[in-house]
């Protein structure tokens, strides 16, 4: 509590300083950790409006889970697919083997945001528009993880015949991955 007051005096006096994304980032993680992902939005949402910042990335990261948890998935493939551009970009300029692999872990978490948008029975998330989304997002080898993942969640929820339906898909559709 106190070092939440601090940092929301800090923000307020100093709204300029180098150290108020941080202060953000701090007040962001308290409010995940009280499970207040609203709260969490509206500081993430600062640090976004900020992409210079190294935090900028990990913010939208951060963002698309609060969204998830908030049960706004199409808020949640948002972010997601703004921090997978990100790493695109980053790729292009020399990016590290970590940024690869924070990438991979997003692309791999999109996975679980759109099954709940297919549990929600929201339209857009059909098991048959579930190919073309991922693809979207990305086509090299990982896309042959992300359709691995989806289906062992649809078995994992005992959506026998969707299973199916998604095995059908990735015959005809990516028979020529090894997943």
């Amino acid at each position: 509590a106190a070092a939440t007051r601090d940092y929301l005096e800090l923000i307020k006096r100093i709204p300029d300083s180098p150290e108020t994304v941080r202060a953000y980032m701090a007040l962001a993680e308290f409010a995940i950790d009280a499970n207040k992902h609203a709260d969490a939005i509206k500081y993430l949402s600062e640090i976004e409006k900020r992409p210079e910042s190294p935090h900028y990335p990990f913010a939208l990261y951060k963002l698309a889970w609060s969204h998830f948890n908030l049960k706004q998935v199409e808020f949640a493939l948002f972010y997601t697919e703004r921090h997978v551009r990100y790493y695109e970009r980053q790729e292009t300029r020399g990016s590290s083997h970590a940024d690869a692999a924070l990438r991979e872990n997003m692309l791999l978490d999109s996975t679980v945001f759109y099954f709940e948008g297919y549990e929600q029975k929201l339209p857009q998330f059909a098991i048959s528009e579930a190919m073309p989304f991922f693809r979207k997002l990305d086509s090299s080898v990982i896309l042959g993880k992300m359709a691995l993942r989806f289906a062992r969640l649809l078995r994992s929820h005992g959506y026998d015949a969707d299973l199916i339906a998604w095995k059908d898909q990735m015959l005809t559709s990516e028979s020529s991955r090894p997943e």
